[in-house]
């Protein structure tokens, strides 16, 4: 008997910041590592921007020395280079989730992240880069009640000013200096974020 399980498509999350430097990387492989060591899912990570900053970081874990992609590290396959194509690899391998490490908004992903199954949007609220979150302002507002809205970095003052001008949940992320190990404080967070919980 076929498990219903196994042709189910998987779930697809969207990863964007609002610019440069708002975590979005960090974010991705750290939710990947929550997932696949928590929840207990087979889960790839495919990079769909530019900057190959995930690249880099898996290729020091690795020591430079597995150049074939996907790259398996800690049960995760992470997909470098990504576009159209490794997304329709990752849809028929039999993944539960994918992740989509976007990069930053106003590049011309909007169309795939939009189309992804859960959003999580990411602001960086230091004073210097505030003009990179007005500037998405169009983007963003389209999400709002529907997206997961994050900061990694920033005051709680702007944090709360961007909250209250726009009518924004905006969550902020534990800090979890290392993607790749997942602490009680990390694990609770993302606990309360992928089972539809209050933050």
């Amino acid at each position: 008997m076929q498990n219903p399980e196994k042709n189910k498509p998987p779930k697809t999350v969207g990863i964007m910041g609002a610019g440069g430097g708002c975590g979005v990387t960090h974010f991705a492989v750290l939710l990947a590592n929550y997932l696949a060591a928590v929840e207990l899912e087979r889960i790839a990570v495919i990079e769909w921007n530019p900057r190959n900053d995930l690249e880099k970081l898996v290729n020091i874990y690795t020591r430079g020395k597995n150049k074939n992609c996907p790259v398996s590290l800690l049960d995760i396959d992470y997909f470098f280079h990504g576009g159209p194509e490794e997304f329709h690899i990752c849809m028929q391998q039999g993944y539960q989730t994918v992740l989509l490490d976007l990069g930053r908004a106003g590049e011309g992903r909007e169309t795939e992240f939009l189309q992804c199954h859960k959003q999580c949007f990411f602001f960086a609220l230091n004073e210097w880069k505030l003009q990179d979150v007005t500037a998405q302002k169009n983007l963003w507002k389209k999400g709002k009640g529907r997206w997961d809205f994050f900061m990694v970095f920033g005051s709680r003052e702007a944090r709360q000013e961007i909250c209250r001008r726009y009518g924004l949940k905006v969550a902020q992320i534990p800090f979890a200096p290392d993607a790749f190990a997942i602490k009680r404080e990390t694990a609770e967070f993302f606990d309360h974020f992928w089972n539809r919980k209050e933050i």
